[in-house]
């Protein structure tokens, strides 16, 4: 049996599933503990765990805990967030005495195997949010659980090691914990609460990487033990979460080449749902080939998007996203829920009742009274039966099935009745079926690749025998309308009251609630996908929702006659208005107390019994009876019988000139109209019969008629006035100066009442829009084009154009530069340019005194007047002038002088000093031969004997004026006196002169002498003295 989907329809698949009761049955045995066996797992009893979830003990299989992972609810996360509760794992004590005892497997990679990280956990109070056991960090060397077997016994019965300590962390919000002082040690998997309460079990990975949230582990058990009630006595149903998360890693070596590649490992767990009304649920995936990698498991009573406006659309399936977080709801068990905290519902059976027979509908809204005898929902079907005998809902609000639900907590309650305006007109009796369920119960499983065979669903402790219960009880919904592909399934699994049949021998209903279309489209490694989001399939990054009833009872309701409400068509003469619409409501319509309210095409409305329609189209009346109840009918007028025609004339717009224009004129309700146009003359020949003549405006005539006539014996009459629009005119004026880069433009328009001008360039590009247009920033030197356009806004085709020419004429020069540097004696040289060659320019040099003739291009400066600023001004032969000042800079010339500062002819030692008085030089010493002998402002001589000629060399240290003057020669004179003696001792004999004498040893020398002592010559002032 294969499933068809209709695209935005809303279907309901139903496939019968047999109702059927399991009891647990229990064992004693006294192996250090209390063991409770459940048939096909082993002891079950031992805590609970990964083990209940693997159904094969030979070969185990691996179903991880998966912590914290994005899009699959952020399963047992630190939450710190008490008002967030529907992702956790949660544990329950009963009493004082009992105790928790945690098994945990070291972290494990996606793929199952070791990852080398480590991860914390601690647990929670829900009551008021306090950390009352941890944080501890599960590392390889402190983890309890190495395998399967160790994960499937509770401690002390041959399980996990419960007493290993290790070091407690600090708290730290929903970050990772800190160390505290001392690094304390303390029990790490035993808690004992001292109280009966609730407690969240929370993990967080220990490193901050943002790929490496996820925690996923491989082997776990958390157990609640009672030391005071027998050796340990477990306790079962304590385990419980609103939407777990688990990942059951691929089996290795993977197939390469199988479509499956690494979605081939089979979840075969079950779980146990208790609902919101405590009603236990148990669903069975063993030997359905579910094998979802990543998915989580959340029930509710509603549906995956509660969101959604009604209960229809709600428990819809949803396609590419993950809504399990809406469907966390009911508490879901790895074993049966225990009736000491979670009592189930004891009274087998729950009916309902419809107390009255009879609705009143004067009320808003009304209601019809029930009384039920437990918590559930009801639904209320509006039915009735079609003239082939049919029975069928009425589609009120909804599309496709309506049903209204109401939550209800047992006791007599009024469910709204509220629509009758909606029942179509033809209905007149109705019946109102009450159905009243209990334990709804959908599941929105996410992700979930492949489901191959239909899942076992068992309501435990519930056998009915109530009236309707069997035929409601045993069915599986679901609406996959919105999920876009087919599932294409080729194999089904029956739903069974607990022992899986033979498909060759038993005949059950078979459920195709299975899929197995999934493609990776890509190729697969052996250790993962690349690309989550290349794969496609039924189930993949989807949210299919499932839904059963732990019981349900149909009631029928009361009937109810609605008195039909009919519209009747009368066809009367011209005069009398042509076709009438009449309602007739109830045995006698002209009653008073009645009131009709119509509406109709284009916005028509009446509140008479009888209308006249002036148009074809859909009509409705709504007639209200005097308790207020009422009904709405409508009836589609497809034509008008035996009335005039009415015909609509399209309008006319002014007519331009003499153009012909096409009339037009129409009868929509009545294509078999023909018609007649007068005067004949005002058309072109054999169009005046036409629904779409041909006027001659060259005619004058502005006024014809048109007579149409359907055949009845009723025709209709219409003038149609013709309107002239006159020529339009138009002239722009001017006013421009050459000089300026802007124009004021002025249009003036004339033979036409209404008008718009529109200004463009030559291009064709608008501009701007209305009489005046002031265009700025016109490019210089050019002709600029302007248009200005004229329409006659009576009369679009009536248009005149008109094109002036602007002209932006400015005389523009230039000067080599600004600042005209030269030396001394140098000429100065002074130019202008003129940058545009079309212009002829007269030129104007100030001060005029400064120049031999000041009107020159390169006139001629008079460089007597040293440094100015002169301006040059050019006029062009439009008058456009431009003017430009030029600084000259005459450089101030080298002024200095130079002297003897000390001449002493009797040494060789003289000061020569040289004074700049203006500008700036280095100063060189020249000797007679132009030698430099010296440099700076002072030289000092060492000459030899007579006259020495000395010169200051001048050198200019302004860049802009290479100088180099030599000052005129200074002499100094060197005339030492020279003399000799014969000999410098003179030895006599006694009584011999002493012959004295000197030598001039300079001939050009005239001597004067003076020997000393005085006294010791006769005549000291000779040159023999005696």
């Amino acid at each position: 049996m294969s499933a068809t989907f209709l695209k935005n329809h809303t279907i309901i698949k139903k496939t019968n599933i047999m109702q059927f009761v399991k009891y647990k049955i229990y064992s004693l045995l006294l192996l250090g503990g209390l063991f409770a066996l459940w048939p096909g797992q082993g002891l079950h009893a031992q805590g609970e765990g990964v083990q209940l979830l693997s159904i094969d003990e030979g070969t185990p299989d691996l179903i991880m805990l998966q912590v914290n992972r994005d899009n699959f609810g952020n399963f047992a996360r630190f939450n710190t967030d008490l008002s967030n509760n529907n992702d956790r794992l949660l544990i329950s004590t009963a009493n004082a005495n009992e105790q928790i005892r945690i098994g945990l497997a070291s972290r494990a990679e996606a793929d199952g195997s070791n990852d080398n990280l480590s991860y914390y956990f601690l647990i929670r109070d829900m009551s008021d949010g306090s950390v009352v056991h941890g944080p501890f960090r599960v590392l390889e060397n402190n983890d309890n659980i190495e395998n399967w077997t160790q994960a499937r016994y509770a401690p002390g019965a041959g399980g996990y090691d419960d007493t290993i300590q290790s070091e407690l962390f600090q708290p730290n919000g929903e970050g990772i914990p800190t160390r505290r002082s001392g690094s304390p040690q303390a029990p790490m998997y035993r808690f004992a609460p001292g109280k009966a309460g609730t407690f969240s079990l929370e993990f967080l990975s220990a490193s901050t990487a943002a790929d490496q949230k996820d925690v996923f582990i491989p082997f776990w058990n958390f157990t609640v033990i009672d030391p005071t009630d027998g050796a340990d006595l477990i306790k079962e149903g304590r385990l419980w979460s609103r939407n777990w998360s688990f990942r059951t890693p691929q089996i290795t070596p993977v197939n390469t080449n199988s479509a499956d590649c690494i979605w081939n490992r089979p979840f075969r767990g079950d779980f146990y749902s208790f609902t919101t009304d405590s009603l236990v649920t148990r669903v069975d995936f063993a030997d359905t080939g579910m094998r979802g990698l990543s998915f989580n498991i959340a029930f509710n009573s509603t549906g995956p998007n509660p969101a959604a406006p009604s209960l229809l659309e709600q428990r819809r399936s949803v396609d590419g996203e993950n809504l399990t977080s809406n469907s966390a709801e009911h508490q879901i068990f790895l074993s049966i829920p225990d009736p000491v905290l979670f009592p189930r519902v004891q009274e087998a059976c729950a009916s309902i009742s419809v107390v009255a027979t009879e609705l009143d509908c004067a009320g808003t809204p009304d209601c019809l009274p029930v009384e039920i005898t437990a918590p559930g929902q009801i639904e209320v079907l509006w039915v009735f039966t079609d003239p082939q005998g049919v029975e069928r809902e009425i589609p009120i609000g909804v599309e496709d099935v309506t049903r209204a639900e109401f939550d209800a907590n047992g006791g007599q309650v009024c469910i709204p009745i509220d629509g009758f305006s909606e029942i179509p007109g033809d209905i007149t009796e109705i019946r109102l079926r009450v159905v009243f369920s209990r334990g709804a119960q959908h599941w929105g499983a996410y992700d979930v690749e492949f489901m191959n065979q239909g899942f076992e669903v068992t309501t435990l402790g519930v056998d009915c025998t109530i009236p309707g219960f069997e035929s409601g009880d045993n069915i599986l919904y679901w609406d996959d309308s919105d999920i876009p592909l087919d599932p294409n399934v080729s194999t089904i699994m029956p739903v069974t009251t607990g022992t899986r049949f033979n498909f060759s021998t038993e005949t059950y209903d078979r459920t195709d609630r299975a899929w197995n279309n999934f493609t990776l489209n890509q190729s697969c490694n052996g250790s993962g996908v690349g690309d989550d989001n290349l794969t496609t399939g039924y189930g993949d990054k989807s949210t299919l929702n499932t839904w059963w009833y732990a019981y349900r009872q149909e009631v029928a309701g009361p009937t109810i006659t609605i008195p039909p409400l009919i519209i009747d068509v009368v066809n009367q003469d011209c005069d009398a208005g042509g076709t009438t619409l009449t309602a007739n409501f109830t045995d006698n319509p002209t009653d008073p107390d009645l009131s009709y309210a119509w509406t109709g095409p284009n916005g028509f409305t009446a509140t008479t019994r009888v209308i006249v329609p002036a148009v074809i189209g859909e009509y409705c009346v709504t007639g209200t009876l005097p308790d207020n109840c009422g009904r709405t009918t409508c009836f589609e007028l497809e034509t008008i019988e035996g009335a005039a025609p009415m015909i609509t004339v399209a309008p006319v717009a002014p007519i331009c000139g003499n153009e012909n224009v096409t009339l037009s004129v129409s009868s929509p309700e009545d294509p078999n109209v023909t018609y007649t146009w007068t005067p004949v003359e005002a058309f072109v020949p054999g169009t005046n019969t036409s629904a779409t003549p041909i006027y001659l405006a060259s005619s004058g005539i502005t006024t014809v008629s048109v007579n149409a006539d359907n055949g009845t014996g009723c025709d209709t009459d219409r003038e149609v006035n013709l309107t002239f629009v006159d020529d339009i005119t138009l002239t722009v004026e001017v006013n421009d100066d050459p000089c300026e880069d802007t124009a004021t433009l002025t249009a003036t328009v004339g033979g036409a009442a209404n008008f718009r001008v529109r200004w463009e360039n030559a291009a064709g590009d608008s501009l701007a829009a209305g009489l005046t247009y002031i265009p700025t920033m016109l490019p210089p030197n050019t002709m600029s084009d302007f248009t200005a356009v004229a329409i006659n806004t009576d009369c679009e085709a009536d248009a005149e154009r008109a094109t002036v020419q602007v002209q932006y004429q400015p005389a523009e020069i230039s000067v080599p530069s600004s600042i005209v540097t030269v030396c001394p004696s140098e000429e100065v040289v002074l130019s202008v340019i003129n940058e545009d060659p079309a212009d002829t320019l007269r030129y104007i040099w100030t001060p005029a005194e400064f120049f031999v003739d000041n009107t020159l291009a390169m006139p001629d400066y008079l460089e007597a007047n040293g440094s100015q600023t002169v301006q040059v001004k050019a006029t062009n032969q439009f008058g456009c002038m431009d003017s430009l000042p030029v600084e000259i800079i005459i450089q101030e010339p080298l002024l200095f002088e130079v002297e003897v500062v000390f001449d002493d002819v009797c040494t060789p030692v003289d000061t020569l000093r040289a004074t700049i008085l203006q500008g700036s030089a280095t100063v060189e010493w020249l000797d007679a031969d132009d030698n430099v002998v010296g440099a700076g402002l002072t030289y000092v001589t060492n000459t030899g004997e007579g006259t020495s000629v000395f010169r200051a060399r001048f050198t200019s240290t302004n860049p802009d004026c290479e100088e180099i003057v030599v000052s005129e020669e200074l002499s100094v004179r060197y005339e030492p006196v020279n003399i000799s003696v014969p000999m410098p001792t003179v030895d006599v004999c006694p009584g011999e002169e002493v012959i004295l004498s000197v030598i001039n040893e300079d001939a050009n020398d005239t001597l004067i002498y003076m020997w000393t002592p005085a006294e010791f010559f006769v005549d000291n002032t000779l040159a023999m003295p005696d």
